[in-house]
């Protein structure tokens, strides 16, 4: 893992030292970034699951700084379209659209909170990882895929990224990663089931 100094234009404003998603950050490392956005787009050849998960928390800390602008650009959002904006609005809403009576009773306002400082809420957050076998077919198609729970408020929730990764032409990049979607089955369920 790369650690470079980067300037605030180069980080689109996802590690200001007013983020307080990222106050876990001791004070002189909080310009410091671990590695590059632009890096974290690929999933390495042969990584291993605790690599996987380590790219996708990643994820999870540009969505608490809330650049869901850089988020988008990078690994785009599949379901987007279902939100009739912008595909980083998208985002946002698909995180402030959660509901849940069980672990926010009366919260309507979200936004994803730092993963290592969460407590409460969700008592088992899901951290999945799959892989899939190649395509006998010999399209482009996907070779694995993350489910996480988000923080939210800074609290565990049910509230699911999912993302997923593909074949790429170019072999030395990697797996092209992306984000599937934002959503909470437990949610969709309630609300198929409402009159």
């Amino acid at each position: 893992m790369t650690v470079a100094r980067v300037e605030r234009s180069e980080t689109r404003g996802l590690w200001r030292n007013d983020n307080p998603g990222l106050r876990y950050a001791p004070p002189g490392l909080r310009l410091l970034i671990r590695v590059r956005v632009q890096q974290m787009n690929f999933i390495p050849r042969g990584a291993t699951d605790k690599q996987v998960l380590e790219i996708a928390r990643h994820w999870i800390d540009v969505l608490a700084a809330e650049d869901y602008a850089a988020f988008f650009s990078a690994i785009g959002y599949a379901m987007a379209y279902q939100h009739d904006c912008p595909g980083s609005e998208s985002i946002r809403r698909a995180i402030n659209n959660y509901r849940s009576p069980m672990y926010y009773p009366g919260v309507e306002e979200f936004v994803v909170s730092n993963w290592r400082s969460a407590k409460g809420g969700n008592p088992e957050p899901l951290q999945s990882v799959q892989w899939f076998k190649p395509n006998s077919v010999g399209e482009v198609g996907i070779v694995g895929a993350v489910a996480m729970h988000l923080p939210l408020n800074g609290r565990w929730s049910d509230l699911e990224a999912d993302f997923v990764w593909f074949e790429n032409e170019k072999m030395t990049e990697g797996y092209r990663l992306g984000l599937e979607d934002i959503v909470c089955p437990a949610q969709l369920a309630r609300e198929s089931d409402a009159p």
